[in-house]
């Protein structure tokens, strides 16, 4: 209502009333004039602009194009973490890790992937020494 009322004033500098509370369909618009009272019936649909419209097939073609961008981005993010998940599969289930491993990616996923190689070490370190101590301590024994 505020821009119809500025759009009125801005072309006629008459005093004016407008009705859109009444009939759903029918907005009511009143100017004074010299000594009358001008009265217009208008559809509501001719007063107010309806881009609905536009507006939607600026959204969704705004959309598509932030889909397209997104989409690769995302992959390229998640293709790091796919592969230190496969790395730490791999280690885990006693296989060795993949030879092209090495941490890329985000921050997050590098210091991860660094992470991991680390106790990857420590963790065959520590397997060594366990077997080394055993078969010393079998030699004692026999």
């Amino acid at each position: 209502d505020e821009i119809l009322s500025s759009e009125i004033t801005h072309q006629i500098n008459r005093p004016f009333w407008i009705d859109t509370v009444g009939n759903s369909n029918i907005i009511e618009v009143r100017v004074q004039l010299e000594g009358k009272v001008l009265r217009a019936f208008v559809r509501r649909s001719q007063a107010y602009a309806s881009n609905t419209h536009i507006f939607l097939i600026w959204m969704v073609g705004t959309s598509l194009v932030l889909l397209m961008i997104a989409i690769p981005f995302l992959r390229n993010q998640i293709r790091p973490i796919l592969t230190l998940a496969e790395a730490a599969e791999s280690f885990g289930k006693g296989r060795p890790m993949p030879l092209d491993f090495r941490p890329r990616g985000a921050e997050e996923v590098r210091r991860a992937g660094f992470a991991f190689i680390q106790m990857r070490e420590r963790i065959e370190r520590q397997l060594e020494q366990r077997t080394a101590m055993l078969s010393g301590v079998s030699h004692d024994l026999r």
